[in-house]
Parts: C-alpha cells; sequence; structure tokens
C-alpha cells in the first residue's frame, strides 16, 4: 500500500488527528503518509480491515518514522473477541525510521477472526507542538500458512 494516488487516504480514519499526504519523507514513490496529533492522549489513524484477505500473508510490515520526539508509537490490530496484537516503539527522536515486520501467519485473530481494526497511534503532552510521525510502504508479503502468497 502506497500514498502515491490522491485518494490513498480514503481508507484511513482520522482519530483526533490531521492527516495529509506528504512529500517530507516516503520509502516508496514520493509520497507517505503524515500524521499530525494535538494535545490529545493517544491519537492516530485507523482502518478497518477484513481479516481473510490477510490469511495467505505471512508478515504485515510497513515504514514509519517520528517526525518530531515520540514518546510513543503504538500500532495495534483489534478484532472480534480475540486478543490484540500490538507492537510498541518507546522514545523515538525526530527523524528515527523503523521498518516493522509483524508475523501475522500464525496470529489466531488473523486466521480465525473475521474483521478488525488497525490502529497507529500516539500520544502528546506538548500545548506548542503536534505530534508528527509518517507512515509507508503498508504491505503484507506471503507466503503464508496456506502456501498461496500475500499482496506486495
Amino acid at each position: 500500500y502506497s500514498f502515491e494516488p490522491d485518494d490513498a487516504l480514503r481508507a484511513w480514519v482520522p482519530q483526533g488527528t490531521t492527516v495529509a499526504r506528504s512529500t517530507d519523507w516516503a520509502t516508496d514513490g514520493s509520497h507517505s503518509l503524515r500524521v499530525a496529533v494535538g494535545k490529545l492522549p493517544w491519537h492516530g489513524i485507523a482502518q478497518k480491515v477484513d481479516l481473510r484477505t490477510w490469511r495467505d500473508a505471512e508478515f504485515l510490515e510497513l515504514d514509519l518514522r517520528a517526525g518530531t520526539a515520540l514518546e510513543r508509537l503504538i500500532l495495534m490490530l483489534r478484532g472480534d473477541s480475540l486478543q490484540d496484537a500490538l507492537v510498541m516503539f518507546d522514545n523515538l527522536e525526530a527523524g528515527e525510521t523503523r521498518h516493522v515486520r509483524f508475523r501475522i501467519a500464525d496470529n489466531p485473530m488473523v486466521q480465525h477472526g473475521t474483521n478488525a481494526v488497525f490502529q497507529i497511534y500516539t500520544n502528546n503532552d506538548s500545548d506548542e507542538r503536534p505530534a508528527v510521525f509518517f507512515v509507508d510502504r503498508i504491505r503484507l508479503p506471503g507466503p503464508g500458512p496456506g502456501g498461496v502468497g500475500g499482496t506486495n
């Protein structure tokens, strides 16, 4: 998933944030998703996903960059009645990049659930500036347990 098309933001729901396509940083093409969080606790972006479309993938991969210093940056997959999947990064410095690779091939929620919400969020205690992070190159490489292969 790239943020090159003009309508690339449509699938993401801002949660107390300002979102925009940005050319400030990208790992796939020339655009990424820029998320700015005002003085609010735990806000970011979310996307509803049909987990059945993820089952042939082995990993969820994406690229993240801290646009400002971030106390915490969290990725969460929350769905159905199964346990959430969570990845957390602490104390990121401005400009710090993370290439996330999260194994989903044997995750019970992905393999047995139907719907989930994929969220990326942070906190911001500053009155002076927004907390900013960037997201790019979201992908589901395979093959997963079905051996068919995922979407790159």
